[in-house]
């Protein structure tokens, strides 16, 4: 059986880094790289799922979404389910079925756009190169330049998938664990009729401010890598040689029969003339 071994004084270590922020949800991406195609690969298993619930703008029209984030030395990465079975595509980016993805990557809690570490998109749900942005001209470009999104468009709603090469972005992101970044995420719901929004979800920002002011955004923290070692399975035990035949025993060799005596000449010599000695004794003895 498998023993595994999380290092968890490195976790601790982590957890007792991690600052407090009083005002906004702080959302935790774990270590690990996905293929950014839209279909959830088992790393994202390992990341735990956030609600994006606070109804910031219209009506609660049924929409719910979950989001999950991981990162690497390169990347940060998320992962949206959207759960929306009416689709309305006719609107633009800003009141479309679709999301504005909310960033601050240097953690420089702003209140406006008027840097360049700051920025926002938005993009419609069948169509992500349909897309408008917020903030200054060099950041809109850095950060144009440093992802990759891709849609899915299902029976019951969307899934988005993306990578930021935050390493790349203006100062660049310090990508290891224990870094922070701002975001945030929304998710809007068009009317049926395609001209408005009835509706919009945030996961940090519940008063539809984040559009103007940054400081309102997330927390994201980069964990720790966990490093599970896992002790190697026991060989398995070698199996019994097959016990050797046991060599048959030499055939015995075949002993001669002994070979019959050949006549002795000498005792049949004796013997005739033994007998013939008896006869001449019984004929002298006649002849007295």
């Amino acid at each position: 059986m498998r023993k595994f071994t999380v290092l968890l004084a490195a976790a601790l270590i982590a957890l007792l880094a991690i600052p407090a922020f009083a005002d906004v949800p702080v959302a935790k991406a774990a270590y690990g790289t996905p293929v950014v195609d839209g279909v959830m690969d088992d790393v994202w298993q390992t990341a735990e799922e956030y609600k994006i619930d606070k109804l910031k703008d219209g009506e609660d029209g049924g929409v719910t979404a979950v989001w999950r984030a991981l990162w690497d030395e390169n990347a940060f990465y998320f992962y949206i389910e959207v759960n929306d079975t009416e689709h309305n595509f006719d609107g633009n980016v800003s009141w479309g079925d679709g999301a504005e993805i909310y960033f601050d990557p240097l953690d420089t809690d702003v209140n406006d756009y008027s840097t360049d570490d700051v920025v926002y998109f938005g993009f419609k749900a069948d169509d992500v190169d349909n897309t408008s942005f917020t903030g200054t001209d060099a950041g809109i470009e850095a950060f144009q330049n440093c992802y990759k999104l891709v849609s899915v468009v299902t029976e019951t709603g969307f899934i988005y998938e993306a990578s930021f090469a935050l390493k790349t972005f203006n100062g660049g992101v310090n990508m290891k664990a224990g870094t922070v970044i701002g975001f945030d995420i929304q998710i809007n719901n068009q009317s049926a009729d395609a001209t408005s929004r009835t509706g919009a979800y945030g996961w940090s920002d519940g008063d539809n401010t984040a559009w103007q002011d940054p400081s309102v955004f997330g927390k994201v923290i980069f964990e720790e890598p966990v490093i599970i070692e896992t002790e190697p399975a026991a060989e398995p035990a070698a199996e019994a040689a097959p016990e050797a035949a046991a060599e048959p025993a030499p055939a015995a060799e075949a002993v001669p029969a002994a070979a019959a005596p050949s006549p002795q000449t000498f005792d049949i010599f004796a013997l005739t003339l033994a007998a013939a000695a008896l006869s001449g004794a019984v004929i002298l003895k006649k002849k007295k």
